[in-house]
């Protein structure tokens, strides 16, 4: 958010707590954020990718995603707090939840979503 803020000037950090409270954006972790329907892909690709219930390597669910290292942790750290996913000694398993999308996931981890 702090360069966001250089970038567009202070009221771009209210902009994007109104596009989370909408529930257009959600926080995936401290000055990361995203658009809801590309965590609805996330959990789509995810599911598909693990759907054989075999643990997978962060470095099988980077290929799967197609996105380096820096994006991947916050993205999989964010799919364990909602429960899509568990992390294991080597790698992450499907979690508990079952499939609802950001916007619910987002509202039981206590994010207000309009």
């Amino acid at each position: 958010m702090d360069e966001l803020a250089q970038q567009f000037g202070p009221d771009s950090v209210s902009v994007l707590k109104l596009l989370e409270r909408q529930g257009r954006i959600i926080q995936v972790a401290p000055d990361r954020y995203y658009a809801t329907p590309a965590l609805d892909r996330l959990e789509s690709v995810l599911r598909s990718a693990m759907a054989d219930g075999k643990e997978k390597s962060p470095s099988e669910l980077r290929d799967a995603l197609g996105v380096s290292r820096k994006y991947l942790i916050p993205l999989l750290e964010y799919a364990d707090r909602t429960g899509l996913t568990q992390r294991r000694a080597t790698g992450r398993v499907l979690g508990p939840r079952t499939p609802t999308g950001p916007r619910v996931s987002a509202e039981r981890e206590g994010i207000r979503l309009s």
